[in-house]
């Protein structure tokens, strides 16, 4: 994604499986063994989820002012960053002043910065609203809702981008949630390559393979060397095994999120794994869609995604 060392999020908290009381939510989601904490005006941000009282995502800090403080929020209108703000469009100039100064490139779009209307609750989902109907660097009109949902079988986020427009719009997508890097956190997934990048973290060029993450071995985060690279070839799952909770989740997304962003920042208490329809700055790439993700939305056209979040007991025997 991501995010640099002394950015807002790299000075969280999430040291255990049951950590300190969270800031106060604004909305609260309940079902089974899931608890969900919603925070709408901070970016439309998930303030905690907890499965059994254990953490799945980061929590909030009481304090927190920040998305980057959040547990996850959404990515939209584009995921990460585009170089320095700067990208021409069917003939269309666009230049965007940096959101995380003083750092030159964009990150995440509009609508984690905003706040979120509530459209609708419910005892076990919600369903909260941005609007961006008044285009200034971002010329285009649209509007972003997330329907959020708790059942038996955990928390599922489905994401809606609506071209709110009379031109084509360009658009990346995805969700940004932060996991607790505790004492023998290990992730595993798979992916077919890698973007390498420049000393900003923008893409360079394509390399086959994980290159710097045994992805299909397992990463041990204790172990793990920083990382902020986009993944392609995604198969839209990932298991987290959290020994230091007793807990494995399980992350899932939808198929048009094929890339995965992975940040493993250094002596931080959080990792993320970053479900996104396009790699970073896939907006100045010459590759077409097919190799970038990046996607254009007609006039009223929605595009969907969603994300899910499980827990169960760790198979211990598995260890």
């Amino acid at each position: 994604m991501n995010d640099i060392a002394n950015s807002p999020e790299a000075i969280t908290a999430g040291e255990s499986c049951k950590s300190a009381p969270p800031r106060s939510s604004e909305i609260e989601l309940v079902s089974g063994d899931y608890a969900l904490a919603l925070l709408p005006r901070l970016g439309g941000a998930v303030a905690r989820l907890t499965w059994r009282g254990r953490d799945v995502l980061r929590p909030t800090r009481a304090d927190a002012i920040h998305s980057f403080e959040s547990a996850s929020f959404v990515l939209a209108p584009y995921a990460n960053r585009i170089a320095n703000g700067s990208f021409k469009f069917r003939g269309k100039e666009v230049r965007l002043e940096s959101n995380f100064k003083p750092h030159p490139h964009p990150l995440h779009g509009q609508a984690w910065l905003a706040a979120w209307s509530v459209a609708q609750r419910a005892k076990n989902k919600a369903r909260i609203v941005f609007l961006h109907d008044r285009p200034d660097e971002w010329p285009w009109k649209y509007s972003a809702t997330q329907s959020l949902t708790l059942s038996e079988d955990g928390l599922r986020i489905d994401l809606g981008v609506t071209n709110l427009s009379k031109e084509a719009m360009p658009a990346s997508y995805g969700f940004h949630p932060y996991f607790p890097r505790l004492s023998g956190s290990r992730f595993k997934t798979s992916a077919q390559g890698v973007w390498l990048v420049d000393d900003q973290f923008i893409p360079l060029r394509l390399s086959s393979g994980a290159h710097f993450l045994s992805l299909e071995e397992g990463v041990l985060l204790d172990q793990a060397p920083f990382v902020d690279h986009c993944h392609t070839g995604w198969r839209g799952a990932v298991t987290i095994d959290q020994p230091a909770c007793g807990m494995t989740v399980e992350m899932r997304a939808s198929r048009d999120l094929g890339f995965l962003h992975i940040y493993t920042p250094e002596n931080a208490p959080y990792f993320c794994l970053e479900p996104v329809s396009a790699m970073p700055d896939a907006v100045n790439r010459p590759e077409p869609p097919s190799v970038t993700g990046l996607r254009e939305i007609a006039p009223g056209e929605t595009a969907s995604a969603f994300m899910t979040l499980s827990a169960r007991a760790l198979d211990r025997t598995a260890e």
